[in-house]
């Protein structure tokens, strides 16, 4: 079944719509006061007090532009059951409310909304990872799932090889808002703890990303010695590395290659990613080429900043090795979490040092 939504029949007013909905808990209480099932999971339970994990069954909701939801008694719930808000933060109600949906027809068959990001990482962990959802309830494993219209062809190439090929996708386009009479709605599975900035993340995740993401190679792996990778963002928008130049003479010293994983497939990037003893590379998207890599092997980052910091946590659920250089921000751009930072070189060269030594000796 390949649903294409793109051509409406009517624009929706807007006027009348109420704040939205930020906190987890106002969502699923919502649901649960207008007699909407909530279905939760044992596996689930026993998370911090912030964090709720569950599927809420809305009837006669819409779906607008990718992952918004407007119930049809006008009460808006923000980015599907989203436990991170900050996401969404940069979207005011008034800009929300000035865009124009087109509404397609009412679907009768229930969906299961899944979303999507540009950002690989936000892709992998917070909308991929929704899938785990479809194993754990044995019923909702049949439903059409929904994804973003926009979404780049490696998104495309790992929900295929969960079992998703668009035949089994409704595309949802960033201008456009369809009625659904019966939509599941998964929370997301990754979060951060409001104020603190905590990284929270189930143990499952990651190794549920690495089983999708390794049936793209069939257990074939490069032939060879072991690679060791930096992973660039010298195209990135932020947290670039300003003296990198000094840092790739310094990387390459230690026989690393330079590599934007953004250029490989994912196939490419599995097989690279399985074959690397070391992988380095500042904090951000990159970064989670470490959920492609195998136990043992080195993650040595770049930050400035620890706040969302996830590579710490899935080197630990991979039994990786984690080393930190921090490096000197400079203050000018987005926010403090997206300043562009020099990283000093003596630290970095002290630790590969150690880490030659290291596999030198075992």
């Amino acid at each position: 079944m390949n649903v294409n939504l793109r051509d409406g029949e009517s624009r929706l007013a807007a006027s009348s719509f109420q704040q939205p909905t930020i906190r987890i808990a106002d969502t699923i209480e919502h649901c649960q006061r207008h007699g909407f099932p909530v279905l939760t999971h044992p596996l689930l339970a026993n998370r911090p007090k912030e964090i709720r994990f569950a599927v809420c069954c809305l009837e006669n909701a819409i779906v607008f532009g990718e992952d918004f939801i407007i119930r049809s008694d006008e009460e808006l719930l923000v980015g599907g059951l989203v436990n991170n808000p900050d996401l969404f933060l940069s979207l005011t109600v008034r800009e929300f409310l000035a865009k124009k949906f087109t509404i397609s027809k009412s679907q009768a068959f229930p969906a299961f909304l899944v979303g999507g990001s540009e950002n690989f990482g936000l892709f992998l962990l917070n909308y991929l990872s929704r899938l785990s959802y479809l194993i754990l309830f044995e019923k909702l494993r049949n439903l059409p799932i929904i994804t973003s219209g926009t979404a780049p062809q490696n998104h495309d190439e790992l929900f295929h090889l969960a079992g998703y090929p668009k035949a089994r996708q409704i595309k949802i386009w960033p201008d456009q808002a369809v009625l659904f009479k019966k939509l599941y709605v998964p929370t997301m599975l990754t979060s951060k703890i409001p104020l603190t900035g905590t990284g929270q993340l189930f143990d499952f995740v990651p190794v549920f990303i690495q089983q999708i993401a390794l049936k793209a190679i069939k257990g074939s792996l490069d032939s060879g010695l072991p690679r060791r990778v930096y992973l660039s963002r010298s195209a990135a928008r932020w947290r670039r590395v300003l003296n990198e130049a000094e840092v790739i003479r310094c990387l390459k010293k230690y026989h690393f290659e330079v590599i934007d994983p953004g250029t490989l497939t994912i196939a490419e990037q599995v097989r690279l990613a399985q074959n690397s003893e070391i992988i380095a590379g500042p904090i951000g998207n990159n970064m989670n080429f470490q959920l492609f890599a195998r136990p043992q092997t080195v993650i040595i980052q770049f930050l400035y900043d620890q706040r969302v910091n996830m590579t710490p946590l899935v080197a630990e659920i991979f039994h990786q090795k984690y080393f930190e250089i921090y490096g000197t921000p400079l203050k000018e751009g987005k926010d403090d979490m997206c300043y562009d930072f020099s990283v000093p070189i003596e630290p970095l060269e002290s630790l590969l040092e150690k880490i030659t030594r290291e596999k030198a000796n075992s």
